[in-house]
Order: C-alpha cells, then structure tokens, then sequence
C-alpha cells in the first residue's frame, strides 16, 4: 500500500473538527468506527476499524476503503459516501426541490443564492452528495460515472 498512508490520531481528529465546524455535525461515530488514509491525490480514504482482525500479510492490497473526502484551501469537500456517514448535519445544507435535484443529478450546476463554500446537498430527507456555492452558482462535484442520463 505505498500510495496510502494512514493518518494518526492528531491528524483525524483534527479532519473530524474541520468536519464538525463546517457542518455541524455529530463526528462520534466516525472516529470510533473508522482509520483515515491518505491517498497518494491526497483524498481521503476510510475503512472500518474491524481490518485490523483480517490477516493482511497475505494479501496483495492495491488500494483499500471508499473516498470519504478531500481538504481543500476553502473547505472540505465530502463525497456522496462522506455527506451520508456524517450524523445530523446542522449548517451549510442545500435542500433541492424535484427539478432541482433532476438537474443536480445530471450534473448541472444550479443557480442558488447561499453563502461562499461547501454545502450538503440534500433532497427530501437524503444527503446525496457536496456542491461548491460560489457567485450565487451551486457548482457540481458529482463524478461522470454516477451521473444520471
């Protein structure tokens, strides 16, 4: 595993409080249940913490666990998997209504007006990804291959 390198302990915990001042959230769960690792695109990768029962020595791991998040200048900007594991999201929610969320889902960026930075995503009561809101346009983080057509 040379393009990952976990995080310790100081370094998730400051991820989870960046997590938790930008949205609000409960981070509890997440650092009691989850490794953080660094990949070599510098995102963010978790795994469960129950892999340390597996026997690793015999396997030849290439890459290992679901991106979660990537820090950036502004902010952290969660993926789908991400915006849906962190628990009661207070602040820097974008709920989308049906033409809304039709146009999201095909990768559209939408005019909304909202503050600057990163925002859930929410539609009905489903966190379905990470948008950038800049000059009033709520831009698209969703990747191609999970786009509707």
């Amino acid at each position: 595993m040379k393009n990952i390198k976990p995080l310790n302990q100081k370094q998730a915990t400051k991820l989870l409080n960046q997590i938790n001042q930008q949205f609000d959230c409960d981070i509890k769960d997440l650092k009691n249940k989850y490794y953080f690792l660094l990949t070599k695109k510098e995102k963010i990768n978790i795994i469960n913490k129950d892999i340390s029962k597996l026997d690793t020595k015999s396997l030849n791991i290439m890459n290992i666990g679901i991106y979660f998040c990537k820090p950036e200048k502004d902010g952290i900007r969660l993926s789908i998997e991400g915006s849906q594991l962190i628990k009661n999201p207070k602040k820097n929610i974008i709920t989308l209504n049906q033409e809304q969320f039709n146009k999201f889902m095909k990768g559209e960026d939408l005019e909304i007006k909202d503050t600057n930075g990163y925002k859930l995503i929410k539609y009905k009561e489903d966190l379905i990804g990470t948008g950038k809101i800049g000059n009033n346009t709520l831009y698209n983080y969703t990747p191609k291959e999970r786009r509707a057509k």
